[in-house]
């Protein structure tokens, strides 16, 4: 009974919502492999950023919300990259939004 429950609450959540939540676990399990990797412990990860354990221990649960600032901070300390995001080669047509992507979603929200 409580299978069927929760199959249809999470058959209800949106689409967005559920990729965000993955990536947020996939931020924290990456930031989990850098620290296994190196040999440290998340109170090690804590006195680098001079945060609490706690507060680490909440951003590795894999529900937070990380920011880009929080993510670099991550990156600068462990010297490690969290996040990649390949960009074409120079001279290749930018990867970068259009402007058009912005009218696009006004549009979206207008209808």
């Amino acid at each position: 009974m409580s299978g069927k429950i929760f199959e249809e609450i999470l058959n209800n959540v949106p689409g967005e919502v559920k990729r965000s939540i993955g990536r947020s676990m996939k931020i924290a399990a990456r930031i989990d492999e850098i620290l296994s990797d190196k040999g440290l412990k998340q109170s090690d990860l804590a006195k680098m950023l001079h945060k609490s354990e706690s507060e680490i221990s909440k951003w590795l649960s894999g529900d937070h919300n990380f920011t880009i600032s929080t993510i670099d901070k991550i990156e600068n300390v462990l010297d490690a990259e969290i996040i990649n995001i390949p960009l074409k080669p120079t001279g290749s047509k930018s990867q970068l939004p259009r402007q058009t992507a912005g009218k696009d979603l006004t549009r979206k929200i207008k209808n």
